[in-house]
């Protein structure tokens, strides 16, 4: 099920997928594609980290002059954040040294595996949930 540890088991699952595609990429790319794939899992792994985090700063009963003091820092770190992937993607594709398919690929392996792991789940407990309701 989808629970409070969900995304603790994706962070470990995505790591291991990326570790296997560093492997696979020794074997039938060339280094500028391990980077690609390495600096995509990077930027996707850390956006996901900290959307995480801003959701579960902001889950709070009342708002306070805490919660907005918080409300802005996350704003700010967010700005910075989109700042930095925007320059990495611009410094990445401007130099060349990374391969275009491996950013790609390296992108989309956190999503990847967070949609992997909602459909096993959809498989595996879908009839169960039919015959509740």
């Amino acid at each position: 099920m989808i629970d409070s540890g969900f995304l603790k088991r994706v962070y470990r699952t995505s790591v291991f997928v990326w570790l296997f595609a560093l492997l696979l990429c020794s074997v039938f790319m060339t280094l500028s594609g391990a980077i690609g794939i390495s600096v995509g899992f990077i930027i996707s792994f850390s956006s996901l980290v900290l959307l995480e985090r801003l959701v579960t700063m902001l889950m709070v009963p009342e708002w306070t002059s805490e919660t907005k003091r918080v409300l802005r820092k996350l704003v700010i770190l967010a700005v910075i954040k989109y700042g930095v992937i925007a320059l990495t993607l611009w410094l990445v594709l401007k130099t060349a040294w990374v391969n275009p398919i491996g950013l790609a690929i390296g992108l989309g392996l956190p999503m990847a595996v967070i949609s992997l792991k909602a459909l096993g789940i959809a498989l595996t407990f879908g009839p169960e949930l039919d015959r509740r309701s």
